[in-house]
């Protein structure tokens, strides 16, 4: 293998890495609007009870 190859081996592997991360996180994603934080901005449950 040459230098070429091993660039080209690492850049594909960051891709791929990044992509599968992306994906993950989408199917993994909570809904927004839904944040037990308690902090009481718009977006949270907390808001929406106070309303």
């Amino acid at each position: 293998m040459g230098i070429q190859d091993i660039i080209v081996l690492i850049i594909v592997s960051c891709c791929v890495l990044y992509a599968a991360r992306n994906i993950v996180k989408t199917f993994t994603r909570k809904k927004k609007g839904v944040c037990n934080c308690g902090c009481g901005c718009s977006g949270c449950a907390m808001a929406r009870k106070k309303k």
